[in-house]
């Protein structure tokens, strides 16, 4: 189910959307989820031991070595544009406004070298 709630100035209104899915389609997508897991499993070496899921403690040195960076940067874009906002905020509704359709303006053009950014940094540590 979802809410929306529509401020026009005057008036608030509330309106509840409901989808349902098939059974299909929830058997589709545990299976795909099951699938994914046990790829995953079978391809980065997990163990699972007798309570939980253990990683080879050099792959999650290897993992956490070459994943924190991008970790770290995606973090303070995302507070960068929080802080953005926030002193946006203070000046009115309509730079608030104005801030948000930019910065959705943005993150659309950004896809393509976040993406192209992702993918080579995988491949990188693919062949280190």
């Amino acid at each position: 189910m979802v809410i929306y709630v529509v401020d026009t100035g005057t008036s608030m209104r509330i309106s509840v959307h409901t989808y349902s899915i098939t059974c299909s389609e929830r058997i589709s997508k545990k299976l795909r989820h099951f699938l994914s897991i046990q790829i995953a499993f079978f391809f980065t070496g997990f163990h699972l031991g007798n309570k939980f899921p253990r990683i080879p403690a050099r792959l999650l040195k290897r993992i956490l070595f070459l994943g924190t960076p991008i970790a770290v940067q995606d973090l303070l874009v995302g507070i960068s544009f929080l802080v953005i906002l926030a002193i946006v905020n203070t000046i009115g509704l309509t730079e608030s406004a104005g801030i948000g359709v930019a910065e959705k303006v943005c993150a659309f053009i950004m896809l393509v070298p976040a993406s192209f950014i992702q993918s080579m940094s995988a491949f990188v540590a693919w062949h280190l």
